[in-house]
């Protein structure tokens, strides 16, 4: 952990002590998520839609670790759209997945009954997700829409440093988690959607090398350490089971806000896009019918992101507590000065 120390000015006059305060500084710009303290399980009243029961289950993200450094998720909240070109495969389709309470049935489910993949990940749910988020064709179960842009938007704006940072969670093998691209939001209009863009930034399949859904959360995984995992599109107009997943976990990523933009200048949160798109050279970012920004043939390989529904906004580092020694210290040697001064007075 690097420390930032800022020292105030020494009052000698009026035997002010010296008075400094002690900020976390993030060791690295973009960071493994290591763990997750969880709030309150909620469980609501079961419900069955089309043969499916859900258990309106609910357990959130309120802290996140990243080695030494702790984030709180209570700072700078996001309104995320989901920004669809209306073109692909699967034009409007919504897909989601859930986490299972046991490995069978396929067809009983932690979360609520979903309505849209945009609710879906709007929430703060470790059981909640969606599937192929920015893959539009190719999937033989039908998980693909048409979906090119996740927009995170903070509408009243925010500065730049380092002790500010997005998350990114996904459902997948841990090191093997799906890339993407990122890149800061630089203006917005008054409806909140997106006018500019800051450096588009890749990040490469293999993130995520700790697994967060473990089994000391309550509830625990089960099966532990992997839970199993049912993943449901509204194809044939309501939701149905269309994937069994098990030998998966939680995997997460930390990327501080200088890494996407300049320290000191306001941004109005972050988009992510597939790993195809968003390609250098390719012009209007804003325009989602810009088949050079937004192809909409895009495979699972690099539109496969599957995201957790983990809205947390934009995360704050804690600061580090006052080192007490030291802080003896510097008072000790503010009160030393003090009468040194006096002294030399008489």
């Amino acid at each position: 952990m690097k420390y930032l120390a800022i020292m105030g000015t020494l009052a000698a006059s009026t035997g002010a002590a010296l008075a400094f305060l002690v900020q976390a500084v993030p060791a690295q710009a973009a960071s493994v998520i290591t763990s997750v303290t969880t709030g309150t399980f909620t469980d609501g009243a079961n419900s069955t839609v089309n043969g499916i029961t859900y258990l309106n289950q609910s357990l959130s993200i309120q802290q996140i670790q990243t080695g030494a450094t702790g984030w709180n998720t209570n700072g700078f909240s996001t309104t995320l759209t989901l920004r669809r070109s209306g073109a692909g495969a699967a034009p409007g389709r919504e897909v989601v997945w859930e986490e299972r309470p046991t490995s069978s049935p396929v067809t009983t489910l932690r979360g609520p009954a979903p309505t849209t993949t945009q609710a879906a990940l709007a929430s703060n749910n470790l059981f909640v997700g969606t599937d192929n988020l920015f893959a539009n064709s190719g999937n033989t179960s039908g998980n693909q829409s048409d979906v090119e842009r996740a927009d995170f938007v903070a509408s009243s704006g925010l500065l730049v440093d380092s002790l500010k940072a997005v998350t990114v969670f996904e459902r997948g093998a841990t090191n093997a988690h799906d890339g993407f691209k990122i890149a800061a939001i630089t203006g917005i209009d008054g409806s909140g959607n997106p006018t500019g863009f800051g450096t588009v930034v890749q990040i490469a399949q293999g993130w995520g090398t700790s697994a967060l859904r473990v089994s000391t959360q309550n509830p625990a995984p089960n099966p532990s350490p992997n839970p199993n995992y049912t993943v449901l599109n509204n194809s044939s107009g309501g939701y149905s089971n269309t994937g069994d997943l098990s030998g998966q976990n939680i995997g997460g990523i930390l990327i501080t806000l200088n890494e996407l933009a300049t320290v000191g200048t306001t941004i109005y949160g972050y988009s992510l896009f597939g790993s195809d798109s968003a390609s250098a050279g390719c012009g209007n970012l804003t325009s989602l019918s810009n088949t050079t920004c937004y192809p909409q043939n895009s495979l699972e390989a690099n539109g496969g992101i599957d995201l957790l529904a983990a809205n947390v906004g934009i995360v704050q580092a804690v600061p580090e507590p006052l080192n007490v020694m030291g802080a003896v210290m510097v008072v000790g040697l503010g009160i030393g000065l003090k009468r040194k001064l006096a002294h030399s007075k008489k």
